[in-house]
């Protein structure tokens, strides 16, 4: 959550807010392109999104290095923080996360339960690999290898209608603005971005 202070900052508001909606963070794993892979891209490629749920799903990303990367997953985590492993890792939030995971999956609200069972194939390379390949066909499953390229997506979910947040949030209180939901860091950089944060003020 970024939080944009103008003064003194209100706690009740955000006490209050934060009753409607809680944090589910999911894991997004990658695989490197090997060095010696033919494949090469003047761009990123993207897939057609799934507009009912709020992840973009496997893509190409490109370093500031010339790495190439596929990914990420959307596989659920366990902690605010678990990047690895049990890194990261506390019962009371792991039980709170896996019991928020159950009720979506339950409910089946924006088509969860499919999207789940996709992204839990991807936790195997094989699986991983044709979602990889359904934008590079030519790709070989030997040309991904495993890298420590991870992110954690705070993603939120609204406690009410029992959906996951599609977009950014900005709610205002008495002397601060909530920007909730920022899931994007692109498009948090933008000016049109902070053009309309100032002027919803």
């Amino acid at each position: 959550v970024l939080i944009l202070v103008k003064a003194t900052p209100c706690p009740l508001f955000w006490v209050h807010y934060s009753e409607h909606y809680s944090m589910l963070p999911f894991k997004g794993i990658y695989y490197a392109l090997r060095k010696e892979s033919p494949i090469t891209f003047a761009g990123l490629v993207y897939p057609v999104p799934d507009m009912n749920v709020p992840f973009l799903g496997v893509h190409t990303v490109k370093s500031v290095d010339g790495s190439i990367y596929f990914g990420p997953t959307a596989v659920p985590a366990f902690g605010r923080e678990n990047y690895r492993g049990l890194e990261g890792i506390s019962v009371n939030e792991s039980v709170r996360i896996m019991t928020s995971l159950c009720g979506q999956y339950w409910r089946n609200n924006q088509g969860f339960r499919n999207y789940a069972h996709a992204e839990a194939g991807r936790f195997f390379k094989a699986k991983f690999a044709e979602a990889a390949r359904a934008l590079v066909p030519e790709l070989q499953t030997k040309d991904l290898l495993t890298c420590d390229k991870v992110g954690i997506r705070t993603q939120l979910l609204n406690n009410k209608n029992h959906e996951l947040v599609m977009d950014f949030l900005v709610e205002k209180g008495e002397r601060e603005t909530h920007v909730l939901n920022v899931v994007s860091p692109g498009f948090t950089s933008a000016f049109s971005f902070a053009k309309f944060i100032v002027e919803s003020n």
